[in-house]
């Protein structure tokens, strides 16, 4: 609300001045995750402060509501904590005007840096808002740009593009290179969307046609990577891979345990070496079947589409009689030691 009413306002006319002087800040900032630039506070601050200053405009914080909640656990499952706060500030004049304006922000982090990271939100916002400084970073236009990836900007060309030629007209600027992240970027992005980046990575060795760790991936495909699993359909990808996993373990260990019983010199009254031997000759039959099944090493390593839909589906588990198992065991095993 404005504080004084008066004609001319100086508080108006300082602002004006402001934005005649500040016509653009450069996007300094990267977000590896959704690949694009942005204005940082620090552009702000290090553009609009001389002029608001020049100005004879101050802006001071005189008031937060704040609310804190949990949020998702980080990697590591560590609890992280949500905090959103909305800030009035007082922007005021030397000619004695002022007016009140308020900002929302929002800070996650896992120990006390959330309230800190949503004031710096805030306060980058309330000086982009106040003084309408143009910094390309549109939140809209951003979301609209991951829709529809192929989207290009027609420019005007410049002074020397019209001198090879063009004439003036508009052409078809062709998108720079996509930037692409680190290994240990994609692993901090998905820490900070708390995706577990372990869990993340074995859905790419596994579940996806061109099996690749992340760490073997190009800086691109991993930053596309980073944001398919920060993405709704990303966690929910991993949630439904991981809920297929389960059943498949649930549906094979009895049938397993029940053919090879995990043999114990304390319960046998076997010794330990016989005990141990047992189980370790029990271990290479079942990655020897494995292998022969769904052609992997291990359970943990097979497909969501090969244990729904394969030929050892969970459904074939759960249905066929433990003796019909065992017969089928037998003719995998049989037919390795034969070979």
């Amino acid at each position: 609300m404005m504080e004084s009413e008066g004609k001319p306002s100086g508080l108006a006319a300082a602002v004006c001045s402001v934005m005649a002087a500040v016509r653009y800040v450069r996007q300094t900032g990267h977000n590896e995750i959704h690949r694009y630039r942005y204005a940082s506070d620090e552009d702000l601050l290090a553009a609009l402060q001389p002029a608001m200053a020049e100005a004879g405009l101050a802006l001071l914080p005189i008031h937060v509501e704040s609310t804190t909640i949990e949020h998702s656990p980080d990697r590591k499952g560590k609890t992280q904590w949500r905090t959103d706060l909305v800030v009035s500030y007082r922007l005021m004049h030397v000619s004695g005007e002022s007016i009140e304006l308020q900002a929302p922000g929002c800070g996650i982090d896992g120990e006390d840096k959330g309230a800190y990271k949503a004031m710096t939100g805030a306060l980058k916002y309330v000086l982009r808002h106040t003084f309408l400084v143009p910094t390309g970073d549109d939140a809209e236009r951003a979301r609209q740009a991951q829709r529809d990836p192929r989207q290009q900007q027609e420019l005007p060309l410049g002074p020397e593009a019209k001198s090879q030629g063009s004439q003036g007209q508009a052409v078809q600027v062709p998108p720079p290179p996509e930037p692409g992240i680190s290994y240990e970027g994609w692993r901090a992005a998905l820490s900070d969307a708390g995706v577990d980046a372990e869990v993340a990575a074995w859905w790419c060795e596994t579940q996806i046609r061109d099996t690749c760790h992340p760490r073997d991936m190009t800086g691109v495909q991993r930053a596309k990577a980073a944001e398919f699993f920060c993405s709704k359909r990303g966690r929910t990808a991993l949630a439904t891979s991981l809920q297929t996993q389960d059943e498949l373990r649930r549906s094979f260990w009895p049938r397993w345990r029940a053919m090879f019983p995990e043999a114990s010199s304390s319960r046998d009254g076997t010794s330990k070496e016989e005990a141990d031997a047992i189980n370790e000759a029990s271990e290479a039959h079942r990655r020897r079947l494995i292998r022969a099944w769904w052609g992997v090493d291990s359970l943990r390593n097979v497909s969501s589409r090969e244990a729904l839909n394969g030929v050892r589906s969970i459904g074939w588990l759960r249905a066929c009689p433990q003796a019909e198992f065992e017969a089928v065991v037998n003719d995998v095993l049989g037919r390795a030691r034969a070979a």
